[in-house]
């Protein structure tokens, strides 16, 4: 009988959700209501880094982007999303072989390329597996303001992770949705981004 418990895209957790907006500065305020702090900005894009615990938030306002073109289509919405992965080669190359289409983001001087999918409404999806403090994408590709906690807790309900996601598909295209996901996966359980198993039925509901 196949390991019901197999995790076989090796997924370690959520690293960061991508926001966009076309109207600048719509954003912001209300991650900082959350008692999320602005801890870095992108070394050669117009891009920022706010944290709160485990959790990671990036704002992109980057024109001419893959993040500003799905902000023209859906409006304020989160445009991309990054899974922490015990090897991103692997899990990508796993990915592609069950069909998965390759998405291929532009980068700057000196930046990163991450491997990436596309996700609904042709979000991204990267893959990362550094995520150690001084070898993480955050070191290379971002610069910390000076004097800023790196590591903030926020206030209030100092939220610390990201337990789950959900996305809206049409009707249409749940078949084939959940055809490919299912090969990710091993039936009868769902995955959620922290690499937790449970029962279909019980993960639907986002956080």
């Amino acid at each position: 009988m196949s390991d019901l418990y197999e995790n076989p895209m090796g997924l370690m957790g959520f690293e960061f959700v991508e926001f966009v907006s076309p109207t600048p500065g719509v954003l912001e305020p209300l991650f900082e209501k959350l008692g999320f702090t602005l801890v870095a900005r992108h070394r050669s894009k117009q891009v920022v880094l706010y944290r709160q615990g485990d959790i990671n938030f990036i704002v992109n306002n980057e024109p001419n982007s893959v993040a500003s073109y799905f902000g023209a289509e859906h409006g304020p919405s989160a445009c991309g999303l990054a899974f922490r992965v015990k090897d991103a080669h692997q899990a990508y190359a796993r990915a592609l072989e069950l069909g998965a289409q390759p998405v291929d983001i532009p980068t700057g001087p000196m930046e990163l390329r991450l491997p990436a999918i596309k996700g609904i409404g042709g979000a991204p999806l990267c893959l990362i597996d550094r995520f150690e403090d001084g070898k993480s994408i955050y070191d290379i590709d971002f610069e910390y303001l000076p004097g800023v906690d790196c590591h903030p807790v926020g206030h209030g309900s100092r939220l610390s992770t990201i337990s789950r996601t959900t996305s809206i598909v049409a009707a249409w295209r749940t078949g084939r949705r959940s055809t490919r996901s299912s090969r990710c996966r091993r039936p009868h359980f769902l995955w959620s981004g922290s690499g937790r198993r449970r029962r279909q039925g019980t993960e639907g509901r986002g956080r």
